[in-house]
């Protein structure tokens, strides 16, 4: 989903009880012996056009365009190259209710370049509400947040080998192992040829 400023907030709590409710029909089927579902969000912040953008005369298809609308389908795939369930832009953390942001669990993952456009994006993953973990995973999700953080910052700062190191740490991580291969593997990319780049490319939509 896409959000203006004054949509940020609502949008992120229905993302949340969109989670939250597969979560739980989930562990219904679990027990009846069906397999558990998966969803993937991507969500960004800007201006977009909605209405009617069928051809004349019957303007009948209903739809959204628009940058913010391509970046949100784009961190949506880029999700599953993570090996996340919920990608969102700075830019919607920084529009959403200052309250509602210190309630919930969210880590940097830097610059990326999604396919499509050239411009970088700062985006982060969303990994839940706080409430909801037990104080033991709330340890563990806190170290693994100052790990990615101190791993993007040394990224965009051009200390690929100490970057590089924090990531193959973060591998054995229970979750986000997908991305920390992708970041490690770009560390050893830039290391091998010299070059200079803040920016995470993802080479697949």
């Amino acid at each position: 989903p896409t959000s203006t400023g004054a949509a940020a907030t609502p949008a992120l709590r229905a993302a949340f009880s969109l989670f939250y409710f597969m979560y739980s029909f989930n562990d219904e089927q679990e027990k009846e012996g069906f397999k558990r579902l998966g969803m993937r969000c991507g969500m960004s912040t800007g201006q977009v056009i909605v209405g009617d953008c069928g051809a004349p005369p019957r303007l009948n298809d209903y739809t959204v365009i628009g940058d913010a609308v391509n970046l949100a389908a784009r961190l949506e795939s880029a999700a599953k190259q993570f090996g996340a369930e919920f990608l969102i832009t700075r830019r919607t953390i920084d529009d959403a209710d200052p309250t509602l942001v210190d309630q919930i669990y969210h880590r940097p993952l830097g610059k990326i370049r999604v396919v499509g456009q050239q411009k970088g994006q700062d985006i982060h993953e969303v990994i839940g509400w706080k409430h909801r973990f037990e104080t033991d995973e709330q340890a563990e999700i806190e170290e693994f947040i100052a790990k990615s953080t101190e791993a993007v910052e040394l990224f965009i700062a051009g200390e690929y080998k100490q970057s590089q190191s924090i990531w193959q740490d973060l591998v054995l991580f229970p979750r986000g192992t997908a991305g920390a291969i992708l970041y490690a593997e770009r560390c050893q990319e830039l290391i091998e040829s010299g070059a200079k780049d803040e920016m995470l490319p993802l080479r697949s939509k």
